[in-house]
């Protein structure tokens, strides 16, 4: 259970750093 948590949250977190990589590009162009 705790390895699925762990999981989950690396998952969240490089969401979060797809999404704000994305909004860095938008904000170039």
């Amino acid at each position: 259970a705790i390895t699925i948590i762990a999981f989950q949250l690396h998952n969240t977190r490089m969401v979060w750093r797809n999404k704000a990589s994305a909004g860095f590009l938008e904000s170039i162009y």
